[in-house]
């Protein structure tokens, strides 16, 4: 919800495609019921949090996790828009 972290100065909107680059971490605390982004790419070192309290985090796509890239899920939820199946390309070891 921060505008000064994005380049334009504005949260993305459900169009949007979103990439979480190195050393950035992106705490998302909303409970969304229409798209929150489109597609998110989480690059090595980025890290898209999902943060406790039952926040829900809706795609209209998908989340690709480059190697050394994290996605903490903290006691919230990713959605896929209007129940299609949900992907999630992991490009590297889980561990």
């Amino acid at each position: 919800t921060d505008d000064t972290i994005w380049i334009p100065e504005a949260v993305p909107g459900a169009s949007d495609n979103v990439t979480i680059k190195s050393g950035h971490k992106v705490t998302f605390s909303r409970l969304d019921s229409t798209n929150t982004c489109t597609n998110v790419t989480i690059k090595s070192g980025g890290t898209l949090e999902i943060s406790a309290g039952n926040y829900r985090f809706v795609l209209g796509g998908y989340i690709t996790i480059e190697d050394g890239g994290n996605l903490i899920i903290k006691n919230g939820q990713i959605f896929k828009l209007n129940g299609a199946a949900q992907t999630i390309n992991i490009l590297g070891l889980m561990g």
